[in-house]
């Protein structure tokens, strides 16, 4: 576990979690075993009280590394993440525009969970 505290996110980390981070690393800052997704098993590591999901795949990194697991996906529920503009979770579609409306180009789209409720 890291000495300081990182809540940050963005769209390739979570906290101190990255994608394509190796499994091996992830291992480290996770404090335990990690498997490797099969889209049905789901790593659920703890990172300061907060939970995070890891999904592992193997991935190409280069030719001298052609099938290494490494992190590809990643989700919280925790409103403690937040990018350095301030969104995360929780965060309204008004919070969004006000954060980013000064950018070139940006894009809000409704999702919804496995119930079909909107996130």
């Amino acid at each position: 576990m890291s000495a300081q505290e990182n809540f940050e996110v963005s769209t390739l980390r979570i906290g101190p979690f990255k994608v394509f981070m190796p499994k091996v690393e992830a291992e480290k800052i996770a404090g335990t075993k990690l498997v490797n997704s099969s889209g049905e098993k789901k790593n659920l590591v703890q990172y300061n009280g907060e939970t995070i999901q890891i999904d592992l795949f193997d991935n190409y990194i280069n030719e001298a590394n052609p099938s290494v697991p490494s992190i590809t996906y990643m989700t919280t529920s925790s409103k403690k993440f937040k990018t350095k503009s301030g969104i995360g979770v929780g965060s309204t579609r008004d919070d969004l525009i006000n954060a980013y409306r000064n950018y070139a180009n940006f894009s809000v789209r409704p999702d919804w969970d496995s119930n079909g409720k909107p996130i």
